[in-house]
């Protein structure tokens, strides 16, 4: 797979009080030119640390982030800020995401004043009223500062500022979770027509399975930091083979009776200071054996474009949690 970026066994560790928190834990990836990739797991399971290692807002503690090529922890301070017109990122919160003293216009507009300083003032208001339209919103919102916008519209300014520069690759780090469930969709098909038009590379971070299925071509799963399970989006979502990403497509509301329902698998109790020697998720997995305690499984390739960390996979597993 040709790659526009790329994680190479990342380990991204947190210190504080005298311990250490490893958010990411040997994670690689790889995003092809055009891609969108989904990233799923629950919370604190290093999503939002690897967006940011992504793009170059969190140190690597080991491993390599590399974009274009380019290795991100090479780079001085000019090229990394030359970078990073490729990138961009939406985040959760769209009103917390803004500066509160400067118009919609003004905070979608400035990435092409930090990039393009050369641009005609009046160039760069008509590229900003181009973009705001294009997002379904009306050019006059320019003028209004983000605390006069709803959750809908407020997210369409943000699409529109990452947007703004022509980036090839856009992180959505739980992008729509804040909104209402139609504004959701919305905002979905939004990303959807953006990245068709552009070909722009999504990297889509939820928790959400219904909604990383409309948008990502492929999956990767995350449980305390290390991927557990990455597949095309129908495989994963058809044949699961880590028992916990069965678990994270169980945990989707149903119509079926709940009294039908697979049993849920116990919730999170270990501390998130602990390693485990082994598997990461032995303490909550209903098929754990000794060794899943003693051997940390390794990511093995399965079928074309799809691998799974679990000793016990071959045997079908995750089949038996639904």
């Amino acid at each position: 797979m040709t790659a526009l970026a790329a994680l190479e066994q990342l380990v991204v560790e947190f210190r504080g009080g005298g311990r250490v928190l490893r958010a990411l834990d040997e994670v690689s990836l790889v995003i092809a030119p055009g891609e969108s990739l989904g990233v799923v797991g629950e919370s604190g399971s290093g999503k939002s640390t690897l967006a940011r290692a992504l793009l170059g807002l969190v140190a690597a503690d080991r491993g390599r982030v590399l974009f274009g090529g380019a290795d991100l922890a090479t780079l001085g301070g000019a090229e990394l800020r030359r970078l990073r017109r490729r990138m961009a990122i939406i985040f959760q919160n769209p009103a917390a995401s803004f500066d509160p003293r400067q118009t919609i216009g003004d905070s979608v507009g400035e990435p092409l004043a930090v990039h393009e300083p050369a641009l005609a003032r009046a160039a760069r208001r008509a590229r900003v009223a181009a973009l705001l339209e294009r997002t379904g919103l009306d050019p006059a919102l320019a003028a209004r500062r983000p605390h006069e916008l709803s959750g809908g519209p407020c997210q369409r300014a943000a699409i529109a500022r990452a947007m703004i520069a022509s980036p090839q690759l856009v992180v959505c780090d739980e992008a729509v979770s804040a909104l209402d469930v139609s504004v959701q969709a919305q905002i979905v098909n939004l990303l959807l027509e953006l990245r068709r038009e552009n070909g722009v590379a999504l990297l889509f971070i939820s928790h959400n399975l219904a909604v990383v299925r409309r948008l990502a071509s492929r999956v990767l799963v995350l449980y305390r930091g290390r991927v557990v399970e990455v597949a095309p989006r129908e495989a994963l979502y058809a044949a699961p083979r880590h028992p916990y990403t069965r678990l994270l497509l169980d945990s989707v509301p149903s119509l079926v009776p709940a009294a039908s329902q697979a049993p849920r698998v116990p919730p999170e109790t270990a501390s998130p200071f602990a390693r485990d020697r082994g598997c990461a998720f032995v303490a909550r997995c209903p098929f754990a054996i000794r060794r899943c305690a003693e051997v940390a499984p390794p990511l093995e390739t399965v079928a074309p474009g799809q691998a799974v960390a679990c000793l016990r996979w071959r045997e079908g597993v995750a089949t038996r949690c639904a």
